[in-house]
């Protein structure tokens, strides 16, 4: 469902409830053994242009995690790429030169901005390239990214990112983007009210002309 952007809330969000947060690993392969059940329809989604498409995995996560997603878009015709540095532990000198890295590979080698999707933390990865480098990329899509956060009370998942804090060498203070302007690029934030990870209300676009929100 497509919803229109909305302005931030006055005060933090609180994070999941035990029971979203306790069942969110068991929905997602329900969810997961769904996607591929459906498989076959794909057929019926429009074609894609060929362009290249950088996918960046969650908190934890590696490529294995977005192989299924790499693999739709390019039977569409996509030109999709995992983001090859592993587990997605933060902000790491590894990632960070890696991620800019593979996205100016990208661009020079297709002779066109690149669309990034990020899952979860990728999502926040995503959107501080299209800052830093907006002639590169196309347009940004977040699934269930919470890259308004302001508070640590909003997500269950602050113990497992500081966990890696001391090999950061960029610091995600908070809140993360409340005072930035809108991207330079389009881009669609797809969320769930039923996130068992971070407040759904921290993964939302704020308005802007080239931003949207779809409810999944």
């Amino acid at each position: 469902m497509l919803l229109p952007v909305l302005e931030p809330a006055d005060r933090p969000c609180d994070a999941p409830g035990w029971f979203l947060y306790l069942t969110d690993i068991p929905r997602a392969g329900v969810e997961y053994g769904q996607l591929l059940a459906v498989l076959p329809l794909q057929r019926m989604l429009p074609a894609g242009d060929g362009h290249p498409v950088l996918v960046l995995p969650g908190l934890l996560a590696g490529d294995g995690s977005t192989w299924i997603l790499r693999r739709i878009l390019r039977r569409l015709g996509y030109a999709a790429y995992g983001w090859g540095l592993g587990r997605n532990i933060g902000p790491t000198a590894k990632a960070v030169s890696g991620m800019r890295d593979l996205l100016d590979k990208l661009h020079s080698r297709y002779h066109t901005p690149v669309s990034l999707i990020g899952w979860s933390l990728g999502g926040i990865f995503a959107r501080g390239l299209a800052r830093d480098h907006p002639s590169a990329v196309r347009q940004v899509i977040t699934l269930g990214s919470p890259f308004g956060m302001r508070d640590t009370c909003e997500t269950r998942s602050a113990w497992s990112f500081n966990r890696y804090a001391h090999l950061h060498t960029e610091r995600h203070e908070l809140p993360l983007e409340m005072e930035s302007e809108p991207l330079p690029v389009p881009t669609t934030a797809i969320y769930s009210r039923c996130d068992g990870m971070v407040a759904w209300q921290t993964c939302m676009n704020s308005p802007s002309e080239r931003a949207e929100n779809i409810a999944c």
